[in-house]
């Protein structure tokens, strides 16, 4: 994922939970969809006693306003 305004890589990779709207969308592979999200933090990781191996992540939240691009 990149930066819209100067195209700098952001993450390598980014998630968020498929709902209906989506779905609705009958998507294929390789297929590019337009939508508007927030990006919100998360813990990934564990701890074990002393040991903290916890990461803090992205993902996107309350995706809205799903468009299937067409070239």
């Amino acid at each position: 994922m990149r930066f819209l305004e100067t195209g700098e890589l952001a993450t390598d990779h980014i998630w968020f939970t498929v709902g209906k709207t989506i779905r609705g969308l009958n998507l294929s592979i390789g297929e590019k969809i337009q939508f508007d999200a927030r990006v919100t933090t998360y813990s990934k990781g564990y701890v074990r006693g002393f040991i903290d191996e916890r990461t803090v992540d992205f993902k996107l939240n309350r995706p809205t306003k799903f468009i299937k691009i067409t070239d």
